[in-house]
């Protein structure tokens, strides 16, 4: 007591006496204490050598690689058995003082960065790491940080850094930085913040929840991470170690805040800042004084008393350089040196400073407060109790410890006696030391030894002459006074087995084998004074050095009158009484009362029949990827397996669309029940098939006409059926169907209201509104049949089997696809036998196919003309020779082969009979008016005066009075004329000929014999392009046969090099426009211009002219493609080479390469995608300058070549980021904040595969655009886009979420700083803008003025165009229908022209939308009237709009393809009629369709044009391709008619129209060719085409042969449908 009234009594003059004047602070990382030197002393910065590097290369490599393993040096050297005591009574309190010094000088503990692992193989059998003898194990070992600037040369060999401050700076107090002192500061009245900052004595430092990064190894006890917030925020990173550093770290705390408290107190006014660092400095003297003048003394030499250390202790010192002073110093401080380095050097950190260990006890006597007593340990699991605390299983597991009793920790260091001063250590750290989780315990010893040859240490001897002292040449030299010799001994055996005997002695175990009682040998001993005394003179603001200190004689005197037990008095309850005046040392006047320690530690002892000390947990690995298998495997096998599935939904989802469309979409309005008064009619609900919903129709049982007629609600008629009057007492032969049997089939389940009729076409399956309504149906229905004397059956089945089973008609058509395919077949194989006709695929399907009959509907649409047509019905009527109203299989063949012949005779006897229908060989004047109206029919131009004007023709050309009887001689005038003659000769099929020419118009002088057909083609090239068989003079700016044919001969310029034209029989073979879908295809694309035999060159060519013609393409691309392979190497580059300090290369391989450079090109193909998107900017560039360079058509293209790249490098990245996890995952948890340090993760925190996957940012974020990345992709193939583009559209917009994940799964800084903020940026920011503008524009809903169904599943909109709508002909829009989601816009080519009006589109029903599309606007649908709304957004731009720029323009439009061309020829004639200047002279309009009647809705458009293009800007040519495809026949009907009419009327007979209808597919080689001649100053040709896939292909390699030729150039832009 009387002490510490003594103590408080110094304080208070202290704080009196204290200097009011302003210090200099001391700096916190060491920077400028020596200011002619700032950075000696500096925290992090190399450390000293005293000794000769000895790396075993010079440079960096550990040296000792001959020496003996460490582990069984450890076993020879350093274990043995415990429980032996101090020589000279060193406490325990003197070891933990110094392992708390270690901390404040020096911190070289962490591992360098990269990873260097140098592991010490276990021995075989040792006893605690290998006890089963397996030969594999290892101890974990890495290599300590360095400085990278170091470890090149020899002469820059690696140097080892010091992570804190060399001096006594109190940062085991304070913290190694600023940062952290203030991490643990109150920031009120000076004082660290503690739980009872009013009562020292109670508080301890507050929780860590700043998470300060302390070292936080695994509880050795319970082998797992615990969080570091669970620590005291002390300054100490290593100071939770054990519950004796964590005693001393708590001690120094609460003496700061007792300074502080004191200070504060006497100076009321002092800002915190002021007390802060007032106490700070006062705390730093003392633990300095206390340092070196109380506990180093007895550290280094227990016969040399402080007082004499302190005055005339003789030693001797260097000043850092590699030679050492040999002059006595005394050591009286003299002050400050600044030519002193105080950095510590490697042999006294990874050597002599290690001497404590020897010291270290097994554990701890805890005493009570009463003094005599001791608290036991309990095991926590067992509930053993245990006399005293075990050291090995407090790891890391002190804190429970300290705050059960800290008083007793320090009662008991002061007490409990430090082991014998040997070179033996005990078995808590040779064989116990805490260790990582791969392994839990460690040898202390070995991983000393391993340290020094990590650090390059020089031999025992090479040491000690660098220190001054000599070379040790006898074994029994290292030790004279005889202590250690049996170690020594074992020492020595090992060594020799080596050949390396005293030289090659590592330092720890020498200097170790030197100790003696009194403590450490000479070489540890000068070791140390060496260090302790360069610390002391080379620190700047050493507490004697008054000039610096900030400290006053006053206050330096009171420091030195205090002792550590002071301190202890002070901030704890242990009394004066309760503890020794001295705490480092306990000799026989300390043994006062109970003071003295029961018995000396002993793992192995016990005290009165309790053990002493609770055994040692065993060694424990860990393998850090247990745990991952399932998640690592489960993770990728479902990001793999997502592939499939969300194919397997896409396939779903389409065949639910197409099943369920209607459901979905425009459901059909409930059904009424009808109020009809006529008794015959009814409402239902027409089932069409599976896959089409159904309609409402009304059903009129006509008993009158004996027809049951279908109309809408409309009244317009939709189907009918015929059911004539047939006798019983025809015979029928047993090929046809009995009309006269009907089946009704009814459901008997569910709501009972479907009725099925089984009709020989197809079945007619209704629905209605109940079953009292279908039954009355039934009955009226058989009531109809007996009145017709038709047999009829009634059945009952089940809803399903009746829907099920229903002869739908796209069933009926499949069934007539084939059986126009085996009469093809038939007439193939040249076997028309009777018996032949029953053979087909299968007997069964043979027979089947045979006995199909077809109504007179199904026979005009086989010629792909109207039923209800005239012509259809008389031809019908004459195929049809049983009258039967069915056209029988043999039948049909009969009109195939005569057709399919070259006999003239037979083909105009079957027209003469087709209108000689009384059978009396005359034909009327009614009979040929018949005849020509039949056929003005087709063409919907049968007016009373066109029908009289191609009559009166007729009987001209047969040379008849009109009015008179034509007889089959005068008939056969008409049609032996030389154009008649000819088209009915070649009006054939020509299955058997490869090469014969679709459109078989030939010329009047066509001979015959081998050339005939090349001659033909030639006629046909001629009229073809003439528009009329005989043409008028030649007209300005039109074509004639003679001034067309001059121009084919060649050119005035030489053909283009190594090319010539064939010539077969002495003649040219001109081209045609046409050929047959079968023939050969040579010259399709200018094969017929035969090259040189060498394809090496022939090759050469086409591969020029493709570069040629896709030049800016191939240019931008390849540029493209450039800088993306840029990206990628040079992030790759660096990854592989220059990123070598952290080390990830090292364990991920190259995975870390390709990830990383995969990553910059996702962030650079992603950014470039938004540019592609931004359809308002490209339109509005297509419009300036850079549209001669840059192909702004292509950029479509371009999106998807993007997005392909992009997922190639995704799928690289995906891949490989698993392989980088995988490689992460095996590593130890505390490596990878080397390897990722930019990423931040709490050390508690196991790195396994589900964290990284799904524990951060970047792992979640990267599992969860893969998967988006996944369903936007498939939903991106064409099959989506066809059958659900409203998945594809919704999916698609998933970008939306897909780049703010990429942008936060790169934010994270795992491996580098963000990069995708400077690639996305300025396409973010244009893409914004470009979509604001698109957004403006949909707010507004347009009005749809007018809507027709069109034939060919077209329907045509026109729309009120709005206000500001300005747009270029062959441009598009984006179109949204309201009632379908005003959020769904389709991409629609406006087929109005910029001076209209109005907006048009004709929309084609090919997929759900279109199809929803046509039923919206389907009458029959509609039940308010109203027409829905639709938005617009556009216009965009495309290629077809640059058509005015070429003097010459040739559009091209497959099927659907037509509608941009229908805008563009619409404005030609309008700019041409309203004389507004313009550049092209001259269009060629194309139309390539596959049936003709496809005609409809394009006809009125051509027609129009016609009329209004006055001076003939316009030259139009449709081509029928539908050639040996399904049902060939009609093809010669369609010749025949075709010339027949265009010879009399000069128009088309099919579409009314003057474009010249062709039969075959163009040969586009040819067209394109002879435009050279017609146009030979023309520069520049512009070729336009849209539509499927091959015909823009054959129009491209059409171009590239053309482009062949030195002028004029083709510019070919295509879209595809």
């Amino acid at each position: 007591m009387r002490c510490r009234v003594c103590l408080l009594l110094i304080c208070a003059v202290l704080v009196d006496v204290h200097s009011h004047e302003e210090f200099e602070p001391r700096p916190y990382d060491g920077w400028f204490n020596n200011l002619e030197n700032p950075d000696w002393g500096a925290a992090e910065t190399a450390m000293l050598r005293q000794s000769k590097v000895d790396y075993s290369d010079g440079v960096y490599a550990p040296s000792g690689g001959g020496r003996p393993n460490p582990l069984v040096i450890s076993r020879a050297a350093h274990q043995g058995p415990a429980g032996r005591p101090s020589s000279v009574g060193r406490t325990a309190m003197l070891v933990y003082y110094g392992q708390q010094l270690v901390e404040e000088l020096m911190d070289a503990q962490s591992p360098g960065c990269p990873i260097e692992f140098f592991n010490i193989r276990v021995p075989e059998g040792h006893p605690k790491f290998d006890p089963n003898k397996t030969g594999n194990m290892e101890m974990t070992f890495r290599r300590s940080r360095y400085d990278h600037r170091s470890g090149f040369s020899p002469n820059n060999p690696r140097k080892i850094l010091n992570e804190i401050t060399p001096f006594l700076d109190g940062q085991l107090i304070y913290g190694p930085a600023k940062a952290w002192t203030d991490a643990i500061r109150e920031f009120k009245g000076g004082r660290l913040a503690a739980t009872s900052p009013d009562n020292i004595m109670m508080s301890f430092p507050l929780n860590n929840t700043a998470r300060l990064p302390y070292a936080n190894p695994p509880v050795v006890r319970e082998h797992k991470l615990r969080p570091v917030s669970r620590f005291h925020a002390i300054g100490n990173p290593r100071g939770h170690e054990n519950p004796f550093l964590l005693a001393f770290g708590i001690l120094w705390h609460r003496w700061h805040n007792y300074q502080a408290g004191q200070i504060s107190s006497r100076n009321p006014n002092y800002t915190d800042e002021q007390i802060f660092e007032i106490a700070r400095k006062r705390v730093i003297a003392l633990y300095q004084k206390i340092t070196f003048y109380d506990w180093l003394p007895l550290w280094l030499n227990i016969s040399v008393s402080p007082e004499q250390f302190r005055l005339d202790y003789p030693y001797y010192r260097s000043n850092g350089s590699r030679g050492f002073r040999q002059v006595p110093y005394q050591g009286k401080y003299s002050g400050y040196d600044p030519d002193i380095h105080p950095g510590i050097k490697l042999e006294f950190q990874s050597a002599a400073m290690r001497f404590g260990h020897t010291l270290v006890p097994p554990g701890l006597w805890r005493r009570a407060a009463d003094g005599c007593s001791y608290l036991p340990s309990v095991d926590p699991d067992t509930k053993r109790q245990f006399a005293a605390l075990r050291l090995c299983n407090t790891f890391f597991d002190a804190r429970r410890f300290v705050e059960e009793d800290l008083d007793s920790l320090f009662r008991g260091m002061a007490t409990t006696i430090a082991e014998q001063e040997d070179s033996i250590v005990v078995s808590d750290l040779t064989e116990s030391v805490f260790g990582p989780l791969e392994f839990s315990r460690r040898d202390l010893a070995a991983l000393n030894i391993q340290r020094g040859r990590d650090h390059g240490l020089a031999d025992y001897n090479s040491v000690r002459e660098s220190y001054g002292l000599p070379r040790k040449q006898t074994w029994a030299s290292i030790n004279p006074l005889g202590y250690n010799l049996k170690e020594i001994a074992a020492v020595r055996a090992l060594y020799n087995k080596s050949g390396d005997g005293l030289d090659d002695i590592d330092l720890f175990t020498g200097g170790m084998l030197e100790t003696t009682a009194e403590g450490p040998g000479e070489l540890f001993q000068r070791i140390l004074l060496d260090q302790f005394l360069r610390i002391r003179h080379g620190d700047r603001f050493w507490y004697e050095n008054r000039k610096e200190s900030g400290l006053t004689d006053a206050e330096i005197y009171d420091i030195e009158n205090l002792q550590l037990v002071d301190v202890i008095n002070a901030v704890t309850f242990v009394s004066s009484q309760q503890t020794q005046r001295n705490v480092f040392l306990f000799q026989s006047s300390d043994n006062v009362g109970c003071f003295k320690q029961p018995a000396q530690l002993d793992p192995e002892g016990s005290l009165h029949g309790v053990p002493m000390l609770q055994p040692c947990t065993d060694l424990r690995t860990y393998d850090y990827f247990s745990g991952s298998e399932v998640s690592f495997t489960l993770t990728f096998l479902v990001l793999a397996a997502c592939v499939p599935v969300t194919l397997l939904i896409m396939f779903l989802l389409s065949r639910h669309k197409r099943q369920t469309m209607y459901k979905t979409r425009v459901p059909p309005p409930t059904l009424q029940r009808t109020e009809s008064a006529n008794t015959n009619e009814f409402a239902a609900l027409e089932w069409v098939d599976l896959e089409n919903p159904g309609r409402i129709v009304t059903v009129f049982l006509d008993t009158i006409d004996g027809k049951i007629s279908v109309f809408n609600p409309q009244r317009v008629l939709m189907r009918f059926v015929d059911l004539l009057f047939v006798p019983s007492h025809i015979t029928r032969k047993s090929t046809k169907v009995n009309a006269s049997e009907v089946e009704i089939h009814v459901s008997s389940d569910k709501m009972e209201n479907f009725a099925a009729l089984k009709l020989p076409e197809y079945d007619l399956v209704l629905q209605f509104s109940s079953i009292v309504e279908r039954d009355r149906f039934v009955t009226q229905l058989t009531h109809f049949l007996d009145s017709r004397q038709i047999q009829n059956t009634k059945r009952q089945l089940v809803e399903n089997y009746i829907l099920r089973n229903a002869v739908t008609r796209r069933v009926r058509q499949e069934r007539l696809n084939k059986f126009f395919k085996k009469i093809l077949r038939i007439f193939e194989e040249g076997d028309t036998r009777e018996e032949n006709m029953y053979v087909g695929d299968g007997d069964t399907l043979g027979s089947e196919l045979t006995r199909i009959e077809l109504t007179q509907a199904e026979f005009g649409e086989a010629f792909g003309l109207k039923p209800s047509s005239m012509f259809v019905k008389h031809m019908f009527m004459l195929v049809d020779s049983d009258k039967s109203g069915r056209v029988s299989f043999r039948e049909f063949l009969d009109i195939f082969i005569l057709l399919s012949s070259d006999d003239i005779d037979n083909k105009i006897s079957l027209l003469f009979k087709m209108y000689d229908v009384d059978s009396r060989g005359v034909l009327t004047n009614d009979d040929v008016k018949n005849m020509v109206r039949s056929l003005l029919d087709l063409s919907e131009n049968a007016t009373d005066d066109r029908v009289s004007e191609f009559t009166a023709a007729v009987y001209r050309e047969a040379g008849l009075r009109a009015g008179t009887e034509m007889t089959y001689s005068d008939f056969k005038k008409v049609f032996q004329t030389d154009h008649y003659a000819q088209t009915i000769r070649n009006a054939t099929l020509g299955l058997n000929d490869p090469d014969a020419d679709a459109d078989q118009a030939a010329s009047p002088t066509s001979p015959a014999g081998p050339n005939a057909r090349m001659i033909r083609r030639r006629s046909t090239l001629v009229r073809g392009y003439s528009g009329v068989p005989d043409p008028p003079p030649p007209k300005p700016h039109e074509f004639s046969s003679e001034s067309f044919a001059s121009r084919l001969k060649p050119p005035s310029r030489p053909p283009p090099r190594n090319l010539h034209l064939q010539v077969a029989s002495g003649t040219r073979k001109d081209a045609t426009i046409s050929h047959a879908n079968g023939g050969r295809r040579e010259t399709d694309s200018g094969e017929g211009l035969s090259e040189m035999s060498d394809k090496v060159p022939v090759r050469w060519r086409k591969v020029q002219s493709y570069l040629a013609t896709y030049r800016l393409q191939i240019f931008w691309l390849t540029l493209y493609c450039l800088v993306t392979a840029g990206i990628f190497l040079e992030r790759a580059y660096y990854y592989s080479t220059e990123r070598e300090d952290r080390g990830l290369r090292r364990v991920a391989g190259h995975g870390i390469t390709m990830s990383r450079g995969s990553a910059s090109v996702i962030m650079f193909t992603y950014s470039g995608l938004l540019i592609t998107m931004c359809k308002n900017m490209i339109t509005a560039l297509r419009e300036t300058v850079l549209n001669r360079v840059v192909p702004f058509d292509s950029f479509h293209s371009m999106h998807k070549i993007i997005a392909c790249i992009s997922l190639a490098f995704t799928v690289i990245h995906i891949i490989f980021h698993g392989s980088n996890l995988y490689h992460i995952c095996t590593q130890a948890s505390l490596d990878l904040n080397c390897y990722l340090r930019e990423y931040f993760r709490a050390s508690h925190e196991l790195a396994s595969f589900h964290y990284w996957a799904y524990g951060t940012t970047t792992g979640i974020t990267g599992v969860i655009v893969t998967i988006l990345l996944i369903v936007l992709f498939t939903f991106s193939l064409p099959y989506a886009r066809r059958f659900l583009f409203h998945a594809f559209y919704n999916t698609h917009r998933l970008y939306y979420a897909i780049y703010p994940l990429v942008f936060l799964h790169g934010s994270v800084r795992m491996v580098q700083e963000p990069h995708f903020f400077y690639y996305v940026v300025g396409p973010a920011v244009i893409f914004a803008v470009d979509k604001l503008v698109s957004l403006n524009r949909r707010t507004l809903e347009l009005t749809v003025v007018k809507a027709e169904l069109l034939p060919s599943e077209v329907t045509a909109l026109k729309v009120k165009k709005p206000p500001d709508f300005v747009y270029k002909s062959g441009q598009w829009a984006q179109v949204a229908v309201v009632p379908l989601g005003s959020a769904e816009f389709h991409p629609l080519t406006m087929t109005s022209s910029p001076h209209e009006n109005f907006l048009s589109f004709h929309i084609r029903a090919v997929g759900p939308w279109t199809t929803n599309v046509r039923r919206l606007f389907d009458p029959s649908q509609r039940t308010d009237g109203g027409m829905p709304k639709l938005i617009l957004d556009g216009p965009f731009g495309e290629g077809h709009q640059n058509w005015y720029k070429f003097e010459v323009s040739v559009l091209i439009g497959g099927g659907i393809g037509v509608t941009p061309f229908s805008s563009i020829i619409k404005d030609i004639v309008h700019k041409s009629k309203s004389g507004i200047p313009m550049q092209c002279k001259k269009v060629y309009f194309l139309w390539v369709t596959r049936t003709q009647k496809q005609f409809e809705w394009v006809t009125d458009i051509i027609r129009s044009v016609e009329e209004a293009d006055q001076r003939k800007i316009v030259t139009t040519h449709i081509f029928v391709t539908e050639i040996k495809t399904n049902f060939d026949i009609r093809t010669s009907m369609l010749y025949i008619c075709e010339r027949h009419f265009q010879k009399i009327c000069g128009r088309s007979l099919f579409t009314g129209l003057e474009a010249t209808t062709h039969f075959g597919r163009p040969r586009f080689f040819r067209f394109l060719d002879s435009l050279r001649n017609r146009h030979p100053k023309a520069r520049r040709i512009g070729v336009f085409s849209c539509g499927p896939g091959p015909m823009t292909l054959a129009v491209e390699k059409a171009v590239q042969q053309v482009n062949k030729c030195e002028y004029p150039t083709y510019y070919h832009s295509y879209e595809n449908f």
